[in-house]
């Protein structure tokens, strides 16, 4: 059985991000504390820009199965894709959670949390988040 590629595991990312962890005395809480080296950010943001995309690539196959069969009456119209504009033009709050969740899978598969390294993010929350295609579409329709 092939085993599937971790979407976001990050080549370079122990050389953009440093990382500390602290414990409480009682050794019940943990704080993972990430600085960026900010002259490593030009060398890694095409990565990054990579696995962005990749993540949403997920949320767009689906948009585009459910469209599945047209049902439109005068002919094909295949023309149009109904992940056009995903996600760029949703609106910027739900752009900032669903990178926040991309950026979580990157904390997971990289930094092994609680001491488990073989964290694996299969997919993403924001395929199902219908009120946002709702609103896609809409604007795709509506310009």
């Amino acid at each position: 059985m092939k085993e599937r590629q971790k979407i976001t595991r990050f080549n370079g990312i122990s050389k953009w991000l440093s990382n500390s962890v602290s414990e409480s005395e009682d050794k019940r809480y943990t704080h993972r504390l990430l600085k960026e080296d900010k002259s490593q950010r030009d060398i890694i943001i095409n990565e990054l820009i990579l696995i962005v995309q990749k993540s949403h690539e997920d949320a767009r196959y689906r948009l585009r199965k459910l469209a599945g069969n047209s049902l439109f009456p005068f002919g094909d119209f295949s023309e149009s894709d109904p992940s056009y504009g995903y996600p760029k033009r949703l609106n910027i709050i739900s752009r900032q959670g669903y990178f926040g969740e991309i950026f979580s899978g990157i904390i997971a598969e990289n930094f092994a949390p609680f001491g488990q390294d073989d964290w694996e993010v299969p997919a993403f929350l924001f395929r199902f988040h219908l009120v946002e295609f709702q609103h896609l579409e809409f604007i795709n329709q509506t310009e």
